[in-house]
Formats: structure tokens, sequence, C-alpha cells
């Protein structure tokens, strides 16, 4: 399980990170689409924690 948990924190890392690129692009609707899926990943994350 704890492999799987990095493995998604990795993922919330890429998010936020094409967010930030998207943002540089001015593609603002869809940098705040990325960057809510990673906050619920987020949020699954911090819930799924011992």
């Amino acid at each position: 399980m704890t492999d799987t948990l990095a493995r998604i924190a990795d993922i919330v890392d890429n998010m936020h990170r094409e967010a930030d690129r998207l943002r540089r692009t001015n593609r603002h609707d869809a940098a705040q689409y990325v960057t809510g899926y990673a906050d619920n990943l987020t949020t699954i994350l911090e819930k799924s924690q011992p």
C-alpha cells in the first residue's frame, strides 16, 4: 500500500507542475481543473495515512 501512496503522491506533484505550466500559457481554466483533481487526490492521501 505504501508504494501505491508514493505513486499517487508523485502523480499529484506532476499534476501541480502541469497546472503551473498551463498557467504560464494562459490556460487558467485548464490549470484550475487540474489543480482541483490534484487537491482531491491530496485529500485522499491525507485520509489514508495511518
